[in-house]
């Protein structure tokens, strides 16, 4: 059937209307809109009571339903524009092509449709797969470059990348490094500047703290993680513009393979190459199997994560990475040609088998596979029939024969002077190279005679010469050389010659890149024996990073003059470019010709090269009343291992660091400490940052640059907030009316619901908020669905001493960090169950004489310290009194022990398995302790000669089970006490 247009005025609504039938879809269409190209009528939007839309088509060579949402108020602008063209070439083309098949029973579906005929295949397992709802401005940008005070934003790339990853919630520790020099654009699209944009990904990444969005009272570590994601994206993909308005990159996911462990086998498709049914397929495939697909239109980079498919037509859910907005079910089907080739299907692409690697599917990344090798040179190029002759003296002979037209035999030769190479026959070519492979002379035909440098040389020999010239009747045959020259010392040459080492091995794919680290100094070349593969030399950084000196696909590498360093050789198909000749399988083979560093000289050179571990994190003076998780974004950008140790005052502060997020709770209110973070890497390097906190008991926000946020429980009730202004300051609230008071309740600014500006003393305000204005009368109706308001205060000047809140607070006391407390423990004559208080390690020796024997459960098994008096055979033995742990320790008669240093941290009761462990070391009240980990199920200890318990109501263990068995109870464990601990 060829193209017409037979629905006209209310036929349209129709099939919009049996659509939201078909759908079980309790809503109304209140208006419709005419979609216009060109002075064409070319579609008609739908839109439905409470949000939604349906976009029907003028043409019938189009799906009917082209795009719908049954809770965004409208279109993108982006969607509608590609909208607009693709219906277009659907209007202009339709004359001349027939209708598919399958489109037109879509057609007399929707037009015909009756409710008794509704039969649902929609995608079952999952609506969508991502459950996170990401953007690309605050607070995702926080560690984007700033221009004029403003981040720039994360880029659709990289939100929608960061969104795939959290989704698979990997991997927990990156590798290596990456940096570029990134173009920064300001908000009228101009260059702003150029700047080096770095990341290091052997770090950790927090999974498990990264939220589905983020409301207006989000968690300022969560944020900073998410923060720090994209970021590292944008470095991944070397993003191509970063700006205000928009920032520009493409996913490059072979660097996602090397740098974070995906697999190498992610694949690409698009509308050229395959038709709809098929990428429909893949994307369908995918989904099936719990991938989400990246997948591209035009200027935009989205998430395809769900589909339905049903006889109205085949739909993809895309999460835009726009906040949740506009996340809906498109129909992307039709492959068409159009006088708009913008905006057809085909320009739709999507990349996808996007997940983590595994050692079972040998598709994580590998640096050198077994054959890859790097070594001293070895001549191996002579066949058995082949004499190598070395001498002293003025003369040497080679013979040996050329076997085919392809064989080329290579001498090692010591000269020196006057040197003359005889034939005795013609018709195949000589030739003299330096050692390092530049050619001195050569001739198919004549002897060669000319003067040289004493040093040592090559002698090639083949069929064709080095401009590829030969003698075609000459196949093979055997050869007699004469080599006169004058007197050298093979020895003395040898010890001022350069290192030889040869590097073989074999690019199995254009994904695959070989790195071979070498210690050099002086000049340095690298030769090779083919072409149209890419050969790099780079020299390590002080970042952990390498950076590139040169590179070529098709000629040697020759450096001069190279600082004593450890620098990479690099293979590969593409070139840093991203550009290559040939793709597929190549074998490669160079010879390394300079001055390698010895052992001592380049252990020397390593250990100034070796990265010391950063805290990548500002970590300014803050406020604490609550529990606070910091991020502490620390590393070692070679990926070595390092110590994190966390000093302040104990009795102020509990501090806890779990992998890279320390949290920590005030103990004591009214008090100002320092907070110090110490990293501690090898070779004695350090680093350390320091910063104050101050301990209140309610909340408290500086003006400098805050966001307070909340909820609203009603309509009439006022929330007030704490803040601290000073200068010039701007005030606004997302929802609803603020009023701004002083420490006394007098009145700085009225009820209202625009932002002000204000200037202000440094002293105490009130921020007072509601959906009710005090002085107008005006209101906003409270809605159960929407609560949520965030105040945003912004001071300039504003002095971020945090020490000048003693001016408001007089009360505040400066505490010192803790210096080494001594701990003693009263220990009864036999049996005690104690622990260590302290974070030291004491020998068990060195603590008391009165001690005989101490024992430990260590996993499921006792383990025994004696003196020498006791001897027990039948444990292993230990020796040190660490703490976390419970310690049996068995006295001769009453004494005590003293340990110093600070105060120890509690064992991690939340990753405990089930079963018995013996712990100690720990301030809490059991009840603390269950909340972290709902597998307790009983605790046990032992004060004086008695036994005491306390349990988990909720595994049965509530006081009135002990009551009945006349137990003794307790409500909390001291930090040198030891104590027996099950879970189910």
């Amino acid at each position: 059937m060829l193209f017409s247009i037979s629905l006209w005025g209310n036929e349209f609504q129709t099939v919009a209307e049996n659509f939201l039938q078909f759908k079980g879809i309790d809503k109304e269409i209140t208006k419709s809109e005419t979609i216009e190209k060109d002075g064409l009528a070319v579609g008609n939007i739908f839109y439905l009571s409470n949000g939604g839309y349906i976009v029907v088509p003028t043409s019938q060579n189009a799906s009917p339903i082209k795009a719908f949402s049954f809770k965004s108020p409208e279109i993108p602008d982006l969607y509608r524009e590609h909208l607009a063209n693709s219906l277009a070439g659907f209007y202009k083309n339709g004359l001349a092509r027939a209708t598919d098949s399958r489109i037109s029973e879509r057609w007399d579906f929707l037009k015909n449709y009756e409710t008794s005929s509704r039969t649902l295949n929609t995608y079952t397992p999952n609506t969508n797969l991502l459950s996170t709802t990401w953007d690309q401005g605050y607070p995702y940008n926080k560690f984007m470059p700033e221009v004029d005070g403003e981040n720039t934003l994360t880029g659709c790339v990289q939100t929608a990348m960061a969104q795939v990853l959290n989704y698979h919630g990997y991997p927990d520790f990156g590798r290596k490094t990456n940096s570029f020099d990134a173009k920064i654009y300001n908000q009228y699209n101009g260059l702003d500047r150029t700047e080096t944009m770095r990341a290091v990904y052997s770090r950790n990444y927090n999974w498990n703290i990264m939220p589905d969005n983020f409301s207006s009272d989000y968690n300022e570590s969560s944020a900073d993680e998410v923060a720090l994601l994209m970021r590292d994206l944008a470095v991944l993909n070397e993003a191509v513009e970063i700006g205000i308005n928009n920032t520009a990159a493409s996913a490059k996911l072979y660097n996602l393979h090397r740098k974070l462990q995906y697999s190498r086998n992610f694949k690409y498709a698009d509308g050229n190459s395959h038709t709809f049914a098929e990428m429909f397929e893949i994307i369908k495939t995918q989904i099936d199997s719990e991938l989400p697909v990246l997948l591209s239109i035009p200027g935009h980079m989205v998430v395809a994560d769900g589909y339905q498919t049903d006889e109205s037509g085949k739909f993809v859910h895309l999460n835009m990475g726009w906040g949740g907005y506009q996340d809906d079910f498109y129909n992307l089907d039709e492959d068409i040609s159009s006088e708009y080739p913008q905006a057809t299907y085909n320009d739709l692409s999507i990349q996808y088998d996007i997940k983590p690697c595994s050692e079972e599917a040998g598709d994580c990344f590998v640096n050198l596979e077994e054959n890859e090798t790097m070594s001293n040179y070895v001549n191996d190029t002579l066949e058995e029939t082949d004499i190598e002759s070395y001498t002293t003296d003025s003369n040497m002979n080679l013979v040996g024969e050329l076997s085919s037209t392809s064989d080329v035999d290579e001498f090692i030769v010591y000269l020196s002077g006057n040197i003359e190479i005889t034939r005795t026959n013609r018709y195949f070519n000589i030739a003299l190279y330096t050692f390092d492979g530049d050619l001195i002379s050569e001739s198919m035909t004549n002897d060669i005679s000319t003067n040289i440098e004493t040093g040592k040389y090559k002698i090639k020999l083949s069929n064709s010469s080095s401009t590829g010239t030969y003698y075609p009747s000459f196949t093979s045959g055997n050869y007699d050389l004469t080599i006169t020259t004058d007197e050298v010392n093979p020895s003395e040459i040898e010890e001022n010659l350069p290192s030889i080492k040869t590097i073989k091995g074999n690019l199995y794919d254009d994904l695959d890149i070989d790195k071979y680290d070498i210690f050099l100094e002086g000049n340095f070349s690298i030769v090779r024996t083919s072409q149209y593969y890419n050969l790099a030399l780079y020299k390590y950084n002080n970042f952990g990073g390498s950076d590139l000196l040169m590179e070529s696909q098709l000629d040697n590498l020759v450096a001069t003059d190279l600082e004593a360093g450890k620098y990479r050789v690099v293979f590969s198909r593409q070139n840093s470019a991203g550009s290559y000749y040939y793709t597929g399988s190549k074998d490669y083979e160079v010879q390394l010709i300079g001055n390698e560093l010895n052992s001592s000289e380049a252990f020397a050179v390593r250990i100034g090269y070796d990265s010391i571990p950063e805290i990548d994190t500002d970590l300014p003076d803050r406020i604490i009343s609550k529990p606070t998780d910091i991020l502490l974004n620390i590393y070692d950008a070679n990926g070595d291992d390092f110590t994190t140790s966390i000093e302040t005052a104990d009795s102020v502060l509990n501090k806890n660091l779990n992998r890279n997020i320390l949290t920590l709770s005030p103990i004591e209110t009214n008090k100002i400490v320092d907070i110090t973070v110490k990293l501690d890497g090898r070779f004695d390097t350090t680093a350390e940052k320091t910063f104050k906190v101050i301990t209140l008991d309610s909340d408290l926000a500086l003006g400098e640059n805050a966001n307070i946020g909340g909820n609203y429980k009603n309509g009439t009730d006022i929330y007030s907030h704490e803040v601290v202004l000073d200068g010039k300051c701007t005030i606004k609230n997302s929802y609803g009316y603020f009023s701004i008071t002083d420490s006394d309740g007098n009145l700085v600014s009225d009820w209202g619901n625009s932002q002000r500006t204000l200037s202000a003393d440094y002293k105490l305000y009130k921020i007072n908020v509601s959906l009710d204005d005090k002085s107008s009368g005006y209101y906003y109706p409270f809605d159960s669905s929407k609560t949520a308001y965030s105040i945003s205060v912004s001071c300039e000047n504003f002095d971020t001493d945090i020490t000048r809140l003693l001016e408001i607070f007089p009360e505040i006391q400066t505490v010192s960090s803790n210096p080494n407390i001594d701990f003693t423990i009263s220990l009864n004559s036999q049996w005690n169950l104690i622990s260590n208080p302290s974070d030291s390690n004491p020998e068990i020796s060195t603590l008391s004489d009165k001690t005989q024997f101490v024992f430990k459960f260590e996993g499921n098994d006792w383990v025994v310290w004696q003196n020498g008096n006791y001897d027990d055979s039948n444990y292993q033995t230990f020796s040190t009194f660490d703490s976390e742990s419970g310690y049996w320790f068995y006295q001769s008669e009453s004494s005590s022990i003293t340990v110093s240093g600070n105060s120890a941290t509690c064992p991690d009761f939340a990753i405990l398995d089930s079963g018995w462990h013996l712990l100690g070391s720990c301030e809490k009240t059991v009840s603390e302790i269950i909340s972290e980990n709902e597998n307790i199920a009983i605790l046990y200890k032992f004060v004086g000669a008695d036994w005491e318990l306390a349990g988990n109501s909720e595994k049965g263990f509530d006081q009135e089970f002990f009551d009945r068995r006349n137990l003794t109870t307790f409500t909390e464990i001291k930090a040198d006490e030891g104590f027996w601990i099950y879970l189910d």
